[in-house]
């Protein structure tokens, strides 16, 4: 396969016209549209957008949560004889562990779609880490984030110029919000003397506003804060002067990381809620991980404890790269067997 993209599929048989389901700049989408579009199009896959640019054979939602509406007429076309249907679907706790009346709904409308012809849904966590996702997707691929960096930024897989100091700085990245784990970051390094005089906490993102009392409460203590929408750029520099990610979510933040799936690319160890999905997808791919459980993970001795006496291992991106290109190849296969109308491929 050509991860470039650089063929021209017009020069090629078997195009198959895809509608991108465009809601731009929300949840990954943009993120997605860079590395899923050039891997998509070296398999002879031509994107469209909107219902303006003809007709396609394949209407694809890269991010279905976000629009539930149109892709329930997207599905009811679909099942009368219009353009097929493929989704992934990024947060599938709700269907796995249904608590309001509308997870039920939802997880119901999945196990229907899930038998519907000219209709996929796909998750982007392994089966093999939840086994229930099968019951409402007709097949998996893993989190384009996990494998996407030489894609989109290869200049990020280049050895850091300085070592880490000495494995001490704890790098969280994202939106800092109560679901992503900030207050149980904030309160590790503000309640426990021993985190502070050890480590180093960074976090950078875009603060939730409700959590202000609490981030000044951490800068007071000597965590460091950049409250802001971080780059692509800054992100991966970030991810250079990191020994340890921060991806200890809220349990009702149980899905596929991208931050992770960038540290597991770098092979930078990161520390993961217990039991969770990217800790049992840690498991799987060999990541270092220290995993927390959720009672533990904020301003309690046991999580200290833990962090003290872990001595995480980071690889080289080199040495995970045949492995991230395994991932790729199969997923790219898969996705575009699915979206062919061909998920036995």
């Amino acid at each position: 396969m050509d991860i470039s993209g650089n063929g021209d599929p017009s020069e090629q048989s078997d195009i198959l016209t895809v509608r991108w389901q465009l809601d731009s700049g929300i949840g990954h989408q943009d993120a997605y549209a860079l590395v899923l579009k050039p891997v998509l199009k070296a398999e002879n896959i031509v994107f469209v957008n909107g219902d303006g640019d003809g007709d396609p054979e394949v209407v694809f939602f890269p991010t279905l949560d976000f629009n539930y509406s149109a892709l329930l007429r997207s599905c009811l076309r679909s099942l009368f004889g219009g353009p097929r249907t493929v989704a992934l679907l990024l947060r599938p706790q709700t269907c796995v562990r249904p608590v309001k009346p509308v997870h039920f709904v939802k997880q119901l409308l999945f196990r229907l779609l899930r038998r519907a012809p000219n209709i996929a849904i796909l998750t982007i966590m392994p089966f093999s880490v939840e086994p229930r996702l099968a019951s409402f997707s007709k097949a998996w691929i893993q989190d384009p984030q996990l494998w996407d960096l030489a894609i989109i930024a290869p200049s990020a897989l280049e050895p850091p110029t300085q070592p880490g100091p000495g494995g001490k700085t704890v790098v969280m990245l994202g939106f800092l919000s109560s679901q992503k784990g900030f207050d149980k970051f904030a309160r590790l390094w503000i309640g426990e003397e021993c985190v502070r005089n050890s480590f180093r906490f960074i976090a950078a993102g875009t603060l939730d506003p409700d959590l202000g009392d609490l981030a000044e409460a951490f800068v007071r203590a000597g965590g460091e804060l950049v409250n802001e929408r971080i780059s692509d750029e800054q992100i991966y520099a970030y991810y250079r002067t990191a020994d340890m990610v921060w991806c200890a979510y809220d349990p009702s933040y149980d899905q596929a990381s991208g931050i992770f799936g960038r540290a597991f690319q770098l092979g930078i160890p990161s520390i993961v809620t217990a039991q969770s999905m990217v800790h049992k997808q840690a498991q799987a791919l060999g990541q270092d991980v220290l995993a927390l459980v959720p009672d533990e993970a904020g301003s309690f001795p046991g999580a200290a404890k833990k962090l003290l006496s872990w001595e995480p291992q980071r690889v080289s991106a080199g040495s995970r790269a045949a492995v991230v290109t395994q991932m790729r190849n199969r997923d790219v296969n898969v996705l575009a067997a699915i979206l062919r109308g061909r998920p036995d491929h």
